[in-house]
């Protein structure tokens, strides 16, 4: 459940902190969609009671499925497997995918786990994580499937590929796709001298190792001589790779935050960061051990990094942000609360931790991971912050919403935002018709008036009937979020019900008094408002 040990992979870091409740606002209630799987979540048993099933990530593909890599024990093997699971856009199982949805796939006899995923272009998916080797431990390891889940034979040795970095404990953590169609893994590798250090190897398409990239394909990264990992990584438009995750800070004596970015051709940035070494960066929030496991990139070129630090106020882990400007500086505008540049934010005074990141249309950020609750142990938990790095107390209960499934243990790995206004999130919960954890898919609807009039800002001006129109629309919006703000719900769900009204489809035509002509952005924009009225309580 907790992040903290990847299988048997590695330990990964802990820590972070708390944040003022402010005034709850009258808000759109945040809900499951009741028309994704069954009552808005999917729950997926692989091997039986007592096996641990966990998915570690989740990617929504172009087509609108969803596959979430992780592990799961396979019959065949009776060792942890890579297991990829793929869901329709309703969230039912995908047949079209090995037959029932899930592929278990097995390297070397013994313990692998998928970690990240990647799609093609051509709609083969390739999965990244750890395989165990009797010579070498662990190493990185890839597969790559074609589009109905069957090994891909022309990648790799027979589908699969490994690489050993020092002959110690080596995985992936995050896997990117470059435009020119090669792969990016990042992770960890056990180096002779250094313990643990940030690790990244590039692949051609047909999985071989790219020697243009860093000494034979491969490079590592030492901070200050301690534990090193990668939790995730991303490439910038440039061409650039981010990568965040955790460092032991002697100056410090503790886990930090740490971030570094390359250049495309695996050397550090000397443009990024100024902690000694170009390229590489550390923050430490209030003295405890920190560790980030999200990274995303805003419009901007602003990085957002989340995770996890100790709080001293509460002698807990409790969710962590910082955000750094486009050169890797602490962005020390961001925030309210904590040290300038970063929040932490408690729930229920236990441990909580954002394990992903996604920014919405509005510029608001949403993270995902999971929450200690005093009387049921963990829950699924969402966090959104407006841009400033303040919470957003429209969303939940002050910035914070929380998911129980069966009492016991849950947790988010995965977030994935639609253009509708819904989030998918994926992890894990202990089922008891199992006895164990089981992989879960879920969809929430988050979209409120702020996401909708992001979406009308940003059409384009032939979109309206008028110059005016947009500003007739943004106005209306306005007024809803007044009537919410006053607590007349009533009110807010009447004037939404009208502009539904105004947007009930183009046919052959747009009608004479809409504010919308485009008939595309109509349909965006009617979803939104459909979406919204339903959470509030109206028909």
């Amino acid at each position: 459940m907790k992040r903290l040990v990847v299988g048997s992979l590695l330990l990964v870091m802990a820590a972070v902190a708390s944040s003022p409740a402010s005034a709850s606002a009258v808000s759109t209630p945040m809900k499951l969609d009741p028309s994704f799987g069954a009552g808005g979540r999917t729950i997926v048993d692989i091997a039986g009671p007592p096996y641990e099933d966990e998915p570690f990530s989740l990617l929504m593909k172009p087509d609108g499925k969803f596959v979430l890599p992780g592990k799961a024990v396979n019959a065949a093997t009776g060792n942890y497997d890579f297991a990829v699971l793929q869901f329709t856009k309703t969230g039912a199982r995908d047949t079209s995918f090995s037959g029932d949805g899930i592929a278990l796939l097995d390297f070397l006899g013994l313990r692998d786990e998928a970690l990240a995923v990647v799609a093609q272009s051509d709609g083969k998916l390739v999965v990244g994580g750890f395989a165990n080797s009797p010579a070498t431990t662990n190493d990185f390891a890839l597969a790559r499937l074609n589009a109905n889940g069957s090994l891909d034979a022309s990648f790799g040795n027979g589908g699969r590929v490994t690489t050993d970095f020092f002959g110690g404990l080596d995985g992936i953590l995050d896997l990117e796709i470059q435009p020119d169609g090669k792969l990016v893994a990042a992770g960890v590798a056990d180096a002779p001298t250094t313990s643990k250090d940030f690790a990244l190897a590039r692949y051609n398409t047909d999985g071989s190792l790219d020697a243009s990239f860093g000494s034979g394909g491969m490079v590592t990264t030492d901070f200050l001589g301690g534990v090193d990992a990668v939790n995730r990584m991303l490439l910038q438009p440039d061409g650039k790779i981010v990568v965040a995750g955790a460092a032991f800070n002697p100056f410090t004596n503790g886990i930090d935050f740490a971030f570094g970015r390359y250049n495309s051709d695996g050397t550090l940035d000397a443009s990024f960061a100024t902690d000694g070494i170009d390229g590489i960066g550390t923050t430490d929030f209030l003295g405890g051990n920190d560790t980030a496991y999200a990274v995303a990139l805003q419009g901007d070129g602003k990085l957002v990094v989340a995770g996890l630090a100790y709080n001293p106020q509460n002698a807990s882990q409790d969710a962590a942000i910082a955000r750094y400007n486009a050169d890797g500086s602490l962005d020390t505008s961001f925030a309210t609360y904590g040290a300038p540049g970063v929040a932490v934010v408690d729930f229920h005074g236990m441990y909580d931790q954002i394990l992903a990141l996604s920014i919405q249309p509005d510029g608001k950020i949403l993270g995902a991971g999971h929450a200690r609750h005093p009387a049921r142990s963990f829950d699924f938990a969402l966090i959104r912050f407006l841009p400033s790095g303040a919470l957003d107390t429209t969303f939940g209960i002050n910035g914070r919403l929380t998911t129980d499934f069966f009492g016991g243990p849950d947790g988010i790995h995965g977030l994935s935002l639609q253009a509708d206004g819904k989030a998918v999130v994926a992890g894990d919960a202990l089922n008891p018709g199992t006895s164990s954890d089981d992989f879960v898919i879920a969809r929430y609807l988050i979209a409120d008036p702020d996401w909708a009039q992001a979406v009308v800002s940003g059409l384009s001006a032939a979109s309206f009937s008028s110059p005016t129109a947009r500003d007739v629309l943004l106005a209306q919006f306005d007024a809803v979020e007044a009537d919410l703000a006053a607590n007349g719900v009533a009110d807010a769900v009447a004037k939404l019900v009208v502009m539904r009204g105004e947007m009930n489809g183009c046919g052959a035509a747009p009608d004479g008094d809409d504010l919308l002509v485009n008939c595309l952005a109509q349909y965006k924009v009617r979803v939104l408002l459909e979406q919204i009225i339903y959470k509030l309580g109206g028909g």
